[in-house]
Order: C-alpha cells, then sequence, then structure tokens
C-alpha cells in the first residue's frame, strides 16, 4: 500500500455539487467522507501496510525501482503512479497499492508541473488511474485534495471490482 496522508492545516473544503432532489447537505457528505477515510485508514495503518516515499531515494530503497523500470517514464504522470502503485502492491503482497505523484506546492515542480497537479493510481483487482489540476498553490490545500481525490478513486475501483 502507498498512501500519503498529511494533515498539515486547515484547507477550504472542495466544491461539492448537490442535485436538487436530494435532500443531503454538505454537513453529511463532509461526515460520510470523515467516516471514509477513518475506515481506510484504521484498515491499511492498523495492518502496518502504509508507505510514505517523498524521495527519490526512499522510493529506490522501498520500492526497488531500477533505472530500467522508469526509463521512459517520469515522475507526476499517470504511468509513472501506476508503477509506483503496483510495485509497493507486489512488494508488501497487499490486494491493492496506490500512489500518488505531484506539485503540491506553493511552486511548481522540475518537470514543469504547476503547483495542483497530481498522478493518481488505484492499482489492484480493478486498476484506475487519474490526474488532477487543483489549480491552487496552498500546499496544506492541495494535500488535503489530493488524498480525498485518491480515496475518491479507491472508492471507485472498490465499487467496481464487486
Amino acid at each position: 500500500m502507498f498512501f500519503r496522508a498529511c494533515r498539515c492545516g486547515k484547507a477550504s473544503p472542495p466544491s461539492v455539487i448537490f442535485h436538487p432532489a436530494t435532500a443531503i447537505d454538505e454537513t453529511v457528505v463532509a461526515q460520510a467522507q470523515a467516516s471514509l477515510r477513518r475506515r481506510i485508514l484504521r484498515a491499511f495503518v492498523g495492518r502496518g501496510q502504509l508507505a510514505v516515499v517523498y524521495t527519490r531515494q526512499a522510493g529506490k530503497a522501498l520500492l526497488g525501482l531500477t533505472a530500467d523500470d522508469v526509463a521512459g517514464t517520469r515522475a507526476e504522470t499517470e504511468p509513472y503512479a501506476n508503477l509506483v502503485a503496483s510495485k509497493i502492491r507486489n512488494k508488501l503482497g497487499t490486494t491493492w497499492g496506490l500512489s500518488e505523484s505531484g506539485a503540491s506546492g506553493p511552486t511548481g515542480s522540475s518537470y514543469g508541473d504547476l503547483p495542483g497537479h497530481v498522478s493518481m493510481a488505484v492499482v489492484g483487482p480493478n486498476s484506475m488511474s487519474r490526474t488532477i489540476e487543483t489549480g491552487l498553490t496552498d500546499r496544506s490545500a492541495n494535500m488535503d485534495l489530493f488524498a480525498r481525490h485518491l480515496l475518491t478513486l479507491f472508492d471507485e475501483a472498490l465499487h467496481a471490482s464487486t
């Protein structure tokens, strides 16, 4: 399991679009999202399946990434996120591997991506990947949004595999 979670300060809640026919308000949605995040984190952290990798050196040490593995692939792309999620899934022998790679801000990345750019992947019985552009330069807000989007992608993969 590869996942980055951080509570680095209060961030603006993501915008939520509601269908006018529903009686669900923002508070109910926020409570459901918080409950889902707690359950997912308990499930993985409680089993020691949480790995946080911020540097290339840590990625090489934990994932065993080689030059051949990353040839023609750069970080902050969906192919790279899929590679990392697959590597950590195989290394830890888990059902699912999750990964994100991006620029949380306040500046862009050395790859030329703007702050608020993240590519994420879920690899398992049903694999998915996605790239998100928040348009924000606020690091903590982006980190919060990245985690929320990754959990949403994981939830979609879980539902698609059943």
